[in-house]
């Protein structure tokens, strides 16, 4: 589950208390917003409309939408004359970014970071930016298998471990939120926690946080390949790294129950 934040980072200061929220383990970590590739994204190519089409669509490629203001009206049709819900950022640390679902001239229908998984609601495109991102992150629970792709190119495959039987790793669509930098890389859990839009159906809140998904490292590699955890997602430490430094905020993660 998420490395929760207890207070903010101001510029300069070097850690925050956080709060593992149904990750396994033990402890309270230390954490700051990751910086570099992953956290704002490598250099993605903003989208342009096709001829023709209203559907921005580019094959091998995901549409991140991300919040010009630091929130975004709900609607819950498009063309709806009224909203119905402001959407900010989870942890106000990170930008609110959004996983474009499908699109109607001037309208986004877009994956939230809420209860309950895979959630959708409507926005205006004027509300946002707009940029391609050719990676996904495929999750077998299953055979406990992690898979990255760059658009139709298998990057990666790594062992994982997932959530037990009392408390599984939900299936779905959801994709990477934040991304933070733990400051005992030897800990429970790793050097980094890649906080997904997911939440356990389980778990409705875990130490002090809302039982939110993440991908992160472990201590206790012996695990990876099992069902050890309160629903997160366990890879060994030198993997979470590479993932933190490679894929940014945005990136699809679909997990096959």
């Amino acid at each position: 589950m998420r490395a929760r934040a207890l207070l903010a980072v101001p510029a300069g200061v070097l850690a925050v208390a956080v709060a593992a929220a149904g990750c396994g383990g033990s402890g309270t970590p230390a954490s700051v917003p990751a910086q570099g590739p992953g956290a704002g994204g490598p250099a993605l190519v903003t989208p342009t409309p096709l001829p023709g089409h209203s559907v921005l669509a580019h094959p091998g490629f995901s549409i991140v939408a991300r919040a010009r203001h630091g929130q975004v009206r709900l609607y819950r049709g498009p063309g709806s004359p009224r909203s119905w819900r402001v959407q900010r950022s989870p942890d106000a640390r990170f930008p609110l970014v959004l996983l474009v679902k499908q699109a109607r001239p001037g309208w986004l229908q877009v994956y939230l970071p809420v209860r309950p998984n895979q959630s959708l609601a409507w926005i205006r495109d004027a509300d946002v930016t707009l940029h391609y991102d050719p990676y996904r992150v495929v999750v077998d629970l299953r055979h406990h298998r992690l898979t990255v792709w760059q658009s139709d190119r298998a990057l990666d495959h790594q062992r994982i471990g997932v959530g037990s039987v009392a408390t599984p790793t939900p299936g779905g669509i959801y994709y990477i939120i934040e991304q933070f930098r733990l400051t005992d890389p030897g800990g429970p859990f790793g050097p980094y926690a890649l906080g997904l839009s997911a939440y356990s159906n389980v778990l409705k809140s875990f130490g002090s946080g809302p039982g939110q998904i993440a991908l992160h490292g472990t201590n206790d590699p012996g695990g990876i390949g099992s069902n050890v955890s309160h629903g997160c997602i366990h890879l060994r430490n030198p993997e979470i790294a590479r993932l933190a430094h490679l894929l940014p905020l945005g990136t699809p993660v679909r997990i096959l129950a």
